[in-house]
């Protein structure tokens, strides 16, 4: 894994995907950082053996480096998350802190002083990026390889859960429409990223037109390009299935987009939240908000 290779806004994209694959919930962004980039916030929840929940405020600061840290660079970054009131720093990087900042870093958190400091250092990102596949292979990290290709075994199980449903419409009379739509769409995305995957190694979403997606049952309001038209086919006709809403309606401001779902029987909870999430990593687009009766979409900077 050559994270040289990435972009400083691909190797903070990456981290923001690994994160939201590792469970730290509540994800946003905060621009601009300490050091004008971007820096990450999110939230953990654990229960002790007295089932009390601990919500912990984390603090993520993801930047590539080409030398070691030191420990005034990580001292300013204990500061300014202090500031902000997390509880834990988090520092992300395909660098090392050096010996002595390593001590530091020791002698900080042993004296129980908040932030607690945590480190995901190069060697160790590499084998973190190794449990998420669907994350390392989105970002060349995997190369043209099988285990790039495999990652994509989520987004498979969906559309054979998808067709199943259908078929068992079919089969007891009854039209299941939005189950057909959603299967279309997500073996139209399967597809292209398969195709992207073998052919660059990596994700490639190119931008689409200026046409919103043709579906009967979706009114667009706002401009539609800027949006690959691939991936926000799947998410548009997922919404629609997972919430089992008549219609729904798109107000994009090319940045983000408000999907108000239009009677909606279902919360977008649970299995089929992952569902979701799994649709919305490889269109290459972050879930920012979820409720009954809307989504809220953002495209990737």
């Amino acid at each position: 894994m050559e994270f040289g290779q990435l972009s400083p806004d691909q190797f903070e994209n990456m981290t923001f995907d690994l994160l939201h694959a590792a469970g730290l919930k509540n994800l946003v962004w905060r621009t601009p950082g300490a050091d004008g980039g971007r820096d990450i916030e999110g939230t953990f929840t654990s229960i002790d053996f007295s089932k009390y929940y601990q919500h912990d405020r984390w603090y993520i600061e993801c930047k590539r480096y080409s030398n070691s840290i030191d420990w005034p660079t990580v001292w300013n970054k204990i500061a300014y998350a202090d500031s902000r009131g997390a509880d834990f720093l988090l520092l992300v990087t395909n660098s090392d802190p050096s010996p002595s900042c390593e001590s530091e870093i020791s002698v900080w958190n042993s004296g129980k002083r908040s932030p607690t400091v945590r480190i995901w250092r190069g060697y160790e990102l590499e084998g973190i990026l190794r449990n998420y596949p669907q994350v390392a292979a989105k970002y060349g990290m995997l190369g043209k390889s099988t285990e790039a290709e495999l990652s994509l075994q989520s987004l498979m199980f969906e559309a054979m859960k998808l067709a199943q449903t259908s078929y068992v419409s079919h089969e007891i009379g009854a039209s299941n429409v939005a189950a057909l739509e959603a299967n279309a769409a997500l073996a139209e995305l399967i597809s292209a990223r398969y195709s992207q995957i073998r052919t660059y190694g990596r994700i490639v979403a190119p931008l689409s037109n200026a046409l919103a997606p043709n579906y009967e049952w979706l009114t667009w309001n706002g401009p539609a390009d800027g949006w690959d038209e691939v991936g926000i086919r799947a998410l548009l006709s997922m919404a629609r299935y997972l919430t089992g809403s008549q219609g729904v309606e798109a107000t994009s401001d090319k940045e983000r987009v408000m999907l108000l779902l239009n009677n909606a029987r279902f919360e977008i909870a649970g299995a089929g939240e992952k569902a979701f999430g799994d649709v919305a990593n490889w269109a290459d687009v972050e879930v920012k908000e979820i409720s009954k009766d809307s989504v809220t979409l953002s495209r990737r900077r």
